[in-house]
């Protein structure tokens, strides 16, 4: 299968990729990680799947954000996530918002 920007529910199935093993992080953090895999949200948005250096497994959210070209982009960043290569190494850096919510703050590749 050709890399694709992003993936669909049918594609993940077919290749075989859970994505129920990445859940949102659940506390502010840093880490550097491996882009794994990307999938098209529901709300304008592309699904971020990384295994961590130390281990972890999680997903992070990157928004379309028409101020900086419809780029799928961290709050901080205009690197276009649906862009990076599968398998790209990246510092990556989130927060919980006030509603528990995980926002993805910004992502470096190293």
């Amino acid at each position: 299968m050709v890399e694709k920007r992003g993936y669909v529910p049918s594609d993940l199935e077919e290749m075989g990729f859970d994505v129920n093993q990445y859940p949102f992080p659940s506390e502010a953090g840093e880490t550097t990680a491996t882009l794994v895999m990307r999938k098209w949200g529901k709300r304008c948005n592309l699904i971020c799947y990384f295994d961590t250096d130390d281990g972890q497994k999680l997903k992070l959210i990157a928004y379309r954000d028409d101020r900086k070209g419809g780029k799928y982009t961290t709050r901080e960043n205009d690197i276009c996530m649906s862009r990076q290569p599968l398998g790209s190494r990246w510092k990556i850096k989130y927060t919980i918002t006030a509603r528990g919510n995980t926002s993805w703050l910004s992502a470096e590749q190293i």
